[in-house]
């Protein structure tokens, strides 16, 4: 099965993207008061996923994490095992979206847009799902305390995180989706660009 490799362009553009994802996060994504969000940064870190593959996709994340917990973790950061679920490892899942790479690429060469659409959101779901899932164990865990009176923290957790994905999956969607049809090439490493970074 012929598979994404990692290469130094690859890497540049992961760099690149998470800075994009990091300064994104300064615009405000909280909805409501119990820790619902929708964080703007999923749409670079999904777009480079799908467009260079789950490996890249998965560096970009871990690199967009750490920043996050560096410059915005604040009074987040609880102690060594919470910080590294909620950032490294739930940024970096998100990186799975790019497990779609490979079709997706192939749906927008062949010109099937409607394919190529689903294939962006069965990539987008999969990065949510895994992020939003490492963030919903870090809330029963971690987070419960904050829970409503009355309130099971499994359900909580659940609640908060489960609208937080669907909210960031609805975005991804609909937005990469726009893209796709407009531009399909950002999707794509032209085969000029793959020869130059293969060659190094």
């Amino acid at each position: 099965m012929l598979k994404k490799k990692i290469t130094l362009g690859g890497l540049i553009e992961g760099a690149i993207m998470a800075a994009l994802a990091m300064a994104l996060s300064y615009i405000p994504h909280s909805i409501g008061g119990l820790g619902i969000q929708l964080q703007w940064g999923l749409l670079p870190l999904i777009l480079v996923a799908e467009r260079r593959g789950w490996q890249v996709g998965t560096i970009t994340g871990l690199i967009w994490g750490l920043l996050d917990a560096m410059l915005r973790g604040g009074s987040n950061l609880l102690n060594p095992l919470q910080i590294i679920m909620e950032y490294p490892v739930a940024f970096g899942v998100l990186g799975l979206a790019g497990l779609v790479a490979l079709p997706l690429r192939d749906a927008l060469k062949d010109r099937k847009l409607g394919m190529a659409v689903g294939y962006i959101f069965i990539g987008g779901l999969i990065g949510t799902i895994a992020k939003y899932f490492f963030h919903f164990i870090a809330g029963v865990f971690y987070w419960g305390t904050y829970a409503p009176k009355g309130w099971n923290v499994w359900l909580f957790s659940l609640y908060v995180n489960g609208i937080s994905a669907v909210l960031g999956l609805i975005y991804v969607a609909v937005v990469l989706g726009v893209l796709a049809s407009i531009a399909p090439q950002l999707f794509v490493v032209s085969n000029r660009n793959r020869h130059i970074e293969e060659a190094h």
